[in-house]
């Protein structure tokens, strides 16, 4: 009875070790991609920021500009916390 135990228990042992390398590596695949994308959502980042330079308090394309601006905010806040 004993060998019975220690062998499920050995297979539930096998299976959390199993889901932990999983879990380990989406989370360093999570962290590339948040590094990788980092580098776009800047540029457009800066990219909006000028045009709102230029273009000023013009109605017509303002609320777009910001609505840029707020977004790629908040991508970098999203992509601060998966790579954390």
């Amino acid at each position: 009875m004993d060998t019975i135990k220690r062998n499920l228990a050995l297979k539930n042992l096998e299976e959390i070790l199993d889901k932990e390398q999983e879990l380990q590596s989406l989370g360093g695949q999570a962290t590339a991609a948040a590094h990788s994308l980092n580098t776009p959502l800047s540029t457009i980042s800066v990219v909006a920021s000028e045009l709102k330079k230029e273009i000023g308090n013009d109605k017509k394309f303002s609320k777009d500009i910001d609505l840029l601006i707020s977004q790629t905010a908040r991508c970098s806040e999203i992509l601060k916390k998966i790579s954390n």
